[in-house]
């Protein structure tokens, strides 16, 4: 697909400057998600939605396919792999044709889920509690180092769903953990390898 940059970098400017009105103008009402999901797909320089697959959403990323065969660029362009979701786009299981009707059978060790790294709930205490009077300029760099999107399996999804020390990381940063701090701690703090595609 011949990509447009400049349109990407537009997309990308326009996305940020909704969520700048939002955040300033204190629009608690509004889904964030609309805004930050797009702006981080276009500020990664790559349209994560429509192209050969114009059914393709941001929210259509949390269950990608391992063998590429639609995702395979998507997902070069995240943020950060774990060594599980790099096994199982090494074995290219395909979901399409892995179906009993409705029953999925692949191994949950082949399943995929995007997830954002610092969670959305917690990215909005961010935005919204945790720092007020933002410049603008801070609201880009806030986003730019806590907005990460990583690839995992649903096995490791679920790794971070269990309570451990009173601690569940589906939607929670680890306890310890500070704003500028490493955005893929509640990877490490659950033993999740990986690093970066």
């Amino acid at each position: 697909m011949q990509l447009d940059q400049s349109r990407i970098e537009r997309l990308a400017e326009s996305y940020f400057e909704h969520l700048w009105i939002i955040i300033r103008d204190d629009d608690r009402g509004a889904n964030l998600r609309d805004f930050l999901d797009p702006w981080w797909s276009f500020s990664k320089g790559y349209p994560f939605v429509g192209g050969k697959h114009p059914h393709y959403s941001q929210r259509t990323m949390n269950n990608p396919c391992a063998c590429g065969h639609e995702h395979k660029e998507r997902l070069r362009r995240l943020d950060w792999i774990s060594d599980g979701a790099a096994a199982a786009k090494a074995r290219k299981v395909c979901k399409n044709g892995m179906k009993d009707g409705k029953n999925d059978l692949r191994s949950p060790a082949d399943r995929l889920i995007v997830d954002h790294s610092v969670p959305l709930a917690k990215i909005y205490q961010g935005i919204f509690v945790d720092h007020l009077d933002w410049e603008k300029e801070d609201l880009r760099k806030f986003l730019g180092h806590h907005m990460k999107r990583a690839l995992l399996t649903s096995e490791e999804d679920r790794v971070l769903d269990q309570t451990r020390d009173g601690q569940s990381l589906k939607s929670e940063m680890p306890r310890d953990w500070k704003w500028w701090g490493d955005p893929f701690a509640r990877y490490h703090a659950r033993g999740i390898a990986g690093g970066t595609p």
